[in-house]
């Protein structure tokens, strides 16, 4: 805690209070997500299945009688058109399923039309086909009942905070420390610095300690927000969680720092985050879970460190986990952070 240590860590404080810039990537750029998915996924429409339905240039009494079982169901949109018209738009995906009535062997049969490669086409074809069976006589053999239920923390938007809270600490750690690395670099700022009696080590500290500082603020106005538009709240200890978000800010600051180790040029290490910030927001599961991902692509997303920080987060705020249940994704962070402290202990260069 030596006099120069401190001094860093309040001008760290100070170079964030006076840039406009930087209060608006904090506070209301994750505040904007929020509200916009927040608002336009959180509360589920009830599902509907779009269908498309040949128009025969005869039509039969069989076809009449399909068409009035399907249409007038509000869970079913229906377009009509030619075979050729339909197709186009399951091209589109504007329908997911064809359906249509043909004469074989004397019989009258469905055809279905659909992508069996699409969950949707699968589901809307499996919906439809019971739909019509069971109009045609199909009887069940066992009684069923529904009974609907609301999951707490099922909703998008409990889904989506503890990712965006990540994300918010991820981006304003890359691009609010490392640019000022490379400003006050680009502006002989570090030579001055090399007259004094601070030290390497003092002063990539105290932008750790000072990205702490923002931190609080990210993380008290993305918690009080989601509590008090969207009544979120953490499912676990919410110390564990706090804890586990400042290990993740930690290690972002850390490659932050790295990043910035020796780029003179603002251009360039906006080019090197973004290398690095692109893969990671579409891989590491901020907007949608990382199951929509072939397998290969899921197992090693796992050893980002932006996936770690936002499945930890998830698994306390949504399932109610402990933080002594993330070890492994505790044990990613710690990696990345001791690499890129240590490399940027190496590699920084004052001037």
């Amino acid at each position: 805690m030596s006099r120069s240590f401190i001094q860093m860590v309040k001008c760290r404080w100070r170079e964030f209070r006076r840039e406009p810039s930087a209060f608006f990537f904090v506070i209301t750029m994750p505040l904007m997500w929020m509200i916009i998915l927040g608002y336009s996924f959180s509360e589920p429409k009830k599902e509907t299945f779009s269908i498309g339905i040949i128009q025969p240039e005869k039509v039969t009494a069989f076809h009449t009688q399909l068409r009035n079982i399907l249409v007038d169901r509000h869970w079913l949109k229906i377009a009509s058109g030619s075979e050729n018209e339909l197709i186009q738009k399951l091209k589109k995906e504007e329908i997911s399923l064809i359906v249509s009535t043909q004469e074989s062997q004397g019989k009258e049969e469905v055809l279905y039309q659909f992508n069996p490669t699409h969950p949707e086409g699968i589901r809307t074809r499996r919906f439809v086909n019971d739909l019509v069976q069971s109009s045609f006589g199909r009887k069940e053999f066992l009684s069923t009942q529904d009974i609907a239920i609301r999951v707490e923390g099922s909703r998008y938007v409990d889904f989506l905070i503890p990712g965006l809270l990540a994300l918010s600490l991820f981006t304003t750690s890359l691009f609010g420390t490392g640019m000022t690395l490379v400003a006050s670099r680009r502006e002989n700022l570090f030579k001055r610095y090399m007259t004094t009696p601070m030290n390497t080590f003092s002063y990539l500290l105290s932008h750790i300690v000072g990205r702490c500082i923002i931190f609080a603020i990210e993380f008290l106005v993305i918690l009080i927000a989601g509590a008090a538009i969207f009544k979120f709240s953490v499912a676990g200890n919410l110390l564990s969680y706090l804890l586990f978000a400042l290990l993740g800010t930690f290690t972002f600051t850390s490659i932050s720092i790295l990043c910035g180790s020796r780029a003179r040029n603002a251009g360039l290490y906006n080019g090197m985050v973004n290398l690095v910030t692109l893969p990671m927001m579409l891989l590491s599961g901020v907007w949608f879970p990382r199951s929509y991902f072939p397998d290969w692509v899921s197992r090693l997303s796992e050893f980002l460190p932006l996936t770690a920080l936002v499945d930890g987060l998830r698994h306390i705020a949504l399932e109610g986990g402990s933080i002594s249940s993330l070890s492994m994704q505790i044990s990613v962070l710690l990696s990345y952070l001791v690499v890129a402290t240590l490399g940027a202990k190496l590699l920084f260069k004052w001037y």
